[in-house]
């Protein structure tokens, strides 16, 4: 998510999910007619000034001033705006795409749905699920953005995209967000009890707000530390004891297309995570 702040002759500063990126100042003078080559149609050198498509001659690519990229939403008001509407508007980019900002995320009302100071140890690759009328967000499937992130979740199933998830929330300004603490997805955790029984250190932590119900989640099995097994498990902890001694409930996780997947309905402050039983083998002597 990138902002910028500019006033015209003094300073700027470049936020990127909300973390102040670059500052300092520039001198601008207002741009006119002569500087834009301002047109009602786009010609060679010549155009109105939009997203996406420089409005001046080719000095802007060769001098670095153009942007090559892909830019999936724009958001533009017509006023500055105040620090709570930048949170509403960054948390609203984040659950729908999937990207980590530094802050707390909130709904269009202002509610927080996910505390980063409170959950501060979970604050990575946060995703989530929600609907908001006001925001216009409808987000049924959610997995974070980050290259090393592998569980997905989706309200009912996990379809193909977003869209082609029929399911639908029953209440307005509900939310499932998530993230994780921990180090790696290896194996190596022995569980208290569990003899034949080991968790991977990462555990992830829910907030719900409102209704969701039953989603399913899906782990990648393809490229990861995941594949092969054959006994996993999601394991979630409501008790808040981290150690997942007192699992309350442990759901058996099923392959299917390149994941393993189960369905499950959480609660607020869930923690979860993956255990793999290993056969027991018996000796005869």
């Amino acid at each position: 998510i990138q902002r910028g702040s500019l006033v015209f002759g003094g300073a700027f500063t470049e936020y990127w999910n909300s973390n102040s990126k670059y500052t300092g100042s520039m001198t601008r003078s207002d741009i006119t007619s002569s500087l834009i080559y301002e047109s009602p149609t786009h010609d060679t050198d010549a155009g109105p000034l939009t997203i996406g498509r420089q409005s001046k001659d080719d000095a802007f690519v060769s001098e670095g001033r153009a942007f090559m990229g892909n830019i999936a939403e724009v958001i533009i008001y017509d006023d500055a705006m105040s620090s709570d509407d930048m949170a509403k508007v960054e948390s609203y980019l984040a659950i729908k795409y999937g990207i980590t900002r530094s802050g707390n995320y909130v709904n269009s009302a202002g509610t927080v749905l996910w505390d980063a100071i409170a959950n501060s140890d979970y604050h990575n690759n946060i995703a989530g699920i929600g609907r908001d009328d006001d925001a216009g967000l409808n987000q049924k499937q959610a997995v974070s953005s980050a290259s090393d992130a592998f569980v997905s979740v989706g309200l009912g199933d996990i379809a193909a995209t977003n869209s082609a998830n029929t399911n639908s929330f029953s209440v307005d300004k509900s939310f499932m967000i998530f993230g994780y603490k921990g180090t790696d997805n290896t194996f190596d955790v022995d569980l208290v009890g569990g003899e034949f029984s080991k968790k991977i250190s990462k555990e992830w932590k829910v907030k719900e707000v409102g209704t969701v119900g039953t989603v399913e989640l899906g782990v990648d099995s393809v490229g990861t530390t995941f594949t092969g097994c054959e006994h996993l498990y999601l394991v979630i902890d409501t008790d808040a004891s981290t150690d997942f001694t007192t699992a309350d409930s442990m759901v058996v996780m099923l392959p299917e297309n390149g994941r393993y997947t189960c369905q499950y309905d959480f609660n607020d402050d869930d923690l979860f995570t993956f255990v793999k039983y290993e056969d027991k083998v018996y000796l005869e002597f």
